[in-house]
């Protein structure tokens, strides 16, 4: 009706409690939420499809991605792929591609669980960073450390970042991912 009401008890009251009630419970909640994820390991939950997808539009390399994603072929497609692949290196040049599809298609779970397999496919392989070629092992390293972050493995996800960074020094957007997960430790 625009007649201004008072309030029973002053805004700076209300704002001086709050100050003392969250310097001691926010800190439990942290704790609470750090003992739970890692309660649950890898079963920790990713975030929202739609919190995934807005991260990943923020990437200035999206658009590529999407199209690469879609030129690649369709799940099917790459699963046989993976199935009658030669060695480990090539069977994680096909997880890393259906990883992208998944992603494309918003199956992001299913996408982190093709990055990491593929990953350790890689690491099984006797030079198998060697075998994949710089380019495709800093994709993959990306992805990996991108899906850690989301699941809050922030020492597995910086490493990612990290290595990720030797091998590509001028990208930018993996300098800021790996500069988050320090933030996010702190």
């Amino acid at each position: 009706m625009g007649i201004p009401i008072t309030p029973p008890v002053p805004q700076t009251k209300v704002e001086e409690l709050m100050g003392k009630i969250l310097i001691t419970e926010v800190p439990k909640c942290f704790d609470e939420i750090t003992t739970q994820r890692e309660a649950k390991g890898d079963d920790a939950p990713l975030p929202s499809d739609y919190t995934i997808l807005q991260l990943l539009k923020s990437f200035s390399g999206f658009n590529s991605w999407m199209s690469l994603a879609a030129r690649d072929g369709d799940v099917q497609t790459l699963t046989k792929e993976i199935e009658t692949a030669g060695d480990d290196v090539e069977k994680a040049q096909f997880l890393l591609k259906r990883g992208v599809r998944y992603a494309y298609e918003k199956q992001f779970e299913n996408a982190c669980k093709d990055f990491k397999q593929a990953h350790e496919s890689v690491e099984k392989e006797e030079n198998g960073e060697e075998k994949i070629g710089e380019e495709n092992l800093a994709k993959l390293l990306a992805w990996v450390g991108m899906c850690n972050h989301l699941k809050y493995k922030l020492d597995v996800a910086s490493k990612c970042y990290e290595r990720c960074s030797e091998l590509e020094p001028k990208n930018v957007s993996i300098l800021l991912e790996y500069n988050n997960t320090v933030m996010d430790f702190v």
